[in-house]
């Protein structure tokens, strides 16, 4: 699943939509979520590696499938802070888990490997000796940004004419490494708050008086009319966490 939410949010303008409607079906018709989700294993493993120390791990498979249901929907949502959170972890380990096959690939640990388990694609990648975090937005929409990058370029820049082309590749470049993407991902880094507090103490902080991180918490309350045993008509009420991401249909 990791690398179908890191796709996501990689530059993929070559993709065909049907195919990649045709992946994500795939993926969800041989994972079972609703199992997973009730899966303390799993959520001990998600909270560890994507979730901040103090997080809850019972609520962790419900921020990581919720991220991932987020990136799926067809309309634009505001993610909550749990979810930004642990996207960022999720590039971020993505990131580290590259550099440290380019660092085992200069100890030359896939050597014996080379010949008999690697593909032709992964072979190819090691004669060039390093793995990269780049993802290059493809052609013609790069051709797009760069006009657009260049535009920008012209409007706010002192540079030199001659420089221009330069620095419209550069700005490009940058959103292409996924190494910036805690900068060109995220609207601000507010999420890091929770590596110091729990997301009910940030909402009643001073930081988040000043800054209004997080919304007063309103719980969704849904009534039912019912009736009791003796006939007569009462109200049952219920709370539920319904996301809007989830109302969606499939």
């Amino acid at each position: 699943m990791e690398d179908v939410i890191i796709e996501s949010v990689m530059w993929n303008s070559d993709d065909d939509p049907e195919d990649e409607d045709d992946d994500e079906a795939s993926f969800d018709d041989l994972v079972d979520m609703g199992a997973l989700m009730g899966d303390m294993d799993f959520a001990r493993t998600t909270s560890l590696t994507y979730l901040p120390a103090n997080y809850p791990p019972e609520k962790a498979n419900q921020v990581f499938f919720g991220l991932y249901r987020l990136l799926k929907a067809r309309e634009e949502y505001v993610p909550e802070l749990a979810m930004e959170y642990a996207l960022y972890k999720l590039i971020m380990h993505h990131v580290a888990a590259i550099d440290l096959i380019n660092g085992e690939l200069m100890d030359g640990m896939f050597d014996s490997l080379f010949e008999d388990l690697l593909d032709e694609e992964m072979r190819e990648t090691i004669r060039d000796g390093e793995f990269s975090t780049i993802v290059r937005i493809s052609d013609p929409y790069r051709r797009t940004v760069f006009d657009a990058a260049l535009e920008l370029v012209k409007n706010d820049s002192d540079l030199p004419e001659d420089k221009w082309n330069d620095a419209a590749e550069d700005m490009i470049m940058m959103y292409e490494d996924m190494r910036n993407y805690k900068e060109t991902c995220f609207w601000d880094t507010d999420f890091l708050f929770l590596d110091q507090m729990s997301e009910d103490e940030l909402r009643d902080s001073e930081i988040n008086e000043e800054m209004g991180i997080l919304t007063p918490k309103h719980d969704n309350v849904i009534e039912f009319p019912m009736k009791d045993r003796d006939g007569k008509e009462v109200t049952v009420k219920a709370t539920v966490d319904i996301k809007p991401w989830d109302l969606e249909n499939d």
